[in-house]
């Protein structure tokens, strides 16, 4: 709605591109940066639990965190979804928020 509102819209329309390639885009986009920051979050808690520990974690715990992660990553998602289809159907960009 935000683009809506300043025009990108409507310039990003005049080109070869479709609306759902826009959504995917921008789907894909909000994925890559919550991938790359719960990845982030994940080597610096495992570094961060060695340093203070003096532990290093095994496999085990290392794959429970990983799932952890994914699931974090999956509920996120859930919510950018719900935030992009309400945006998509209102005008304001507010109600979006």
């Amino acid at each position: 709605s935000g683009e809506r509102e300043n025009g990108t819209l409507r310039l990003l329309l005049t080109r070869p591109f479709y609306r759902d390639q826009i959504i995917t885009g921008k789907l894909a986009g909000a994925g890559m940066i919550i991938g790359a920051l719960l990845s982030a979050t994940l080597v610096f808690n495992l570094g961060l639990f060695t340093i203070a520990t003096g532990m290093i974690p095994s496999l085990s715990e290392i794959l429970r965190l990983a799932v952890f992660m994914i699931l974090a990553f999956v509920y996120m998602m859930s919510f950018y979804i719900a935030t992009l289809f309400v945006s998509l159907k209102t005008r304001d960009r507010a109600f979006g928020f």
